[in-house]
């Protein structure tokens, strides 16, 4: 009995003492600015990393150094950590060096995952580095391992040494997803190339705050930028779901500006239950980012509306202040009290079509959607 206590004193303490990964947010920035991390702790790139023993997970577009420059950063990964990874699953744009010495963690890069290395990088003993995304590197790539002691393990990416292939031994699954991914010049993607030759930010927006304040009849959104680039607009968007997101409005950038610009935007109908909103910037040259969803939770009485109304006949949008329970429909009447047509919405608004378009006059369109029931009369011109 005792030596299963013993046991499980120590299990728990293992437990409770296990690491958590260290993960970006999805959201856009400097590897420096702390709200793109989910504890809102930078790591320091001054030690090598990991600087504790966990794993990282880099999601959204993450920028290491400072634009445009090739070597204003190293970013070294210490020895004897074979047992971590460090996972991009968004884009790391690195302006500077990667350096893994030997048995640091793995790199691994799944499908949809980008690294971009502006200066060199620089892979030491029993390395493994798998790539089914894009790996770009500017600079030279060096394998220093001898024979059998470094690991690309091709995930089916694509691989582009820009800066040419160096080292003892060169690992022929690296030589062989160079070749099979042809010249970059002519096969990478053109935003990959422009950010590799310079002409773009990847980060065009330093994001201060993005926040949502709930009033009596609507939800306050501000936002702040410390500096733009190129700027255009920015697009807000709202989900139910935190899926399907629709524009709420946009508000109009500053260009490029190095000085910080206050945002704010009203939703005058937002949804009862929680509502999520998300920020899409958009620069001059169509690039687009998304930014922290914020979640605001809102009650008010439910509404049903139509729009036009008047309508031409054609097309209308039943729209609610709520997600409609399983099963809800709406059926159209015309002024005799005849059915026209019925609609089963999915989600808090629904455009229609009508097949056959209804004539002049005047109808109404009553929901169900649990215990709540609402006519509207619209009119035909």
């Amino acid at each position: 009995m005792k030596r299963f206590a013993l046991f499980l004193v120590l299990m728990m303490g293992s437990f409770f003492g296990m690491a958590v990964d260290k993960t970006t947010t999805g959201t856009t920035g400097n590897w420096t600015t702390p709200g793109i991390w989910t504890d809102g702790v930078v790591p320091s790139l001054a030690a090598s990393i990991p600087s504790t023993n966990v794993n990282y997970v880099i999601n959204g577009t993450v920028g290491v150094g400072t634009f445009p420059q090739t070597n204003s950063v190293t970013m070294d990964f210490q020895s004897v950590n074979s047992a971590y990874d460090f996972t991009v699953n968004g884009t790391l744009i690195v302006y500077g060096n990667m350096t893994f010495a030997n048995k640091a963690m793995n790199l691994i890069i799944p499908t949809g995952g980008v690294v971009i290395v502006m200066g060199n990088l620089t892979t030491d003993n029993k390395i493994t580095l798998s790539n089914g995304g894009i790996l770009v590197v500017k600079g030279t790539t060096t394998f220093n391992g001898g024979n059998g002691q470094n690991n690309y393990v091709d995930s089916g990416g694509k691989f582009w040494p820009v800066g040419g292939l160096a080292g003892g031994f060169i690992d022929p699954d690296a030589t062989a997803a160079s070749a099979a991914s042809g010249s970059f010049g002519s096969n990478a993607p053109s935003y990959i190339q422009n950010i590799v030759n310079g002409s773009i930010n990847p980060l065009p927006i330093k994001l201060l705050f993005f926040k949502g304040n709930l009033t009596e009849r609507n939800v306050d959104l501000s936002w702040a930028t410390s500096s733009e680039l190129n700027f255009d607009y920015f697009e807000v968007e709202r989900s139910e779901n935190t899926k399907d997101f629709t524009s709420i409005g946009k508000v109009t950038g500053h260009g490029t500006s190095t000085v910080k610009h206050d945002y704010f935007l009203n939703d005058e109908k937002p949804l009862i239950g929680r509502n999520y909103y998300r920020l899409k910037s958009v620069d001059f040259d169509g690039y687009t980012e998304y930014f922290k969803i914020v979640a605001v939770d809102f009650s008010a009485n439910k509404i049903f509306e139509i729009s036009p109304n008047p309508t031409d006949g054609n097309s209308i949008r039943f729209t609610t202040n709520f997600t409609p329970d399983n099963g809800v429909f709406v059926i159209i009447y015309d002024n005799f009290s005849n059915e026209v047509s019925r609609y089963s919405p999915s989600g808090s608004s629904l455009a229609i079509e009508f097949s056959n378009p209804l004539k002049s006059g005047l109808y109404y369109a009553k929901i169900f959607s649990g215990e709540f029931v609402k006519v509207q009369r619209f009119v035909v011109k």
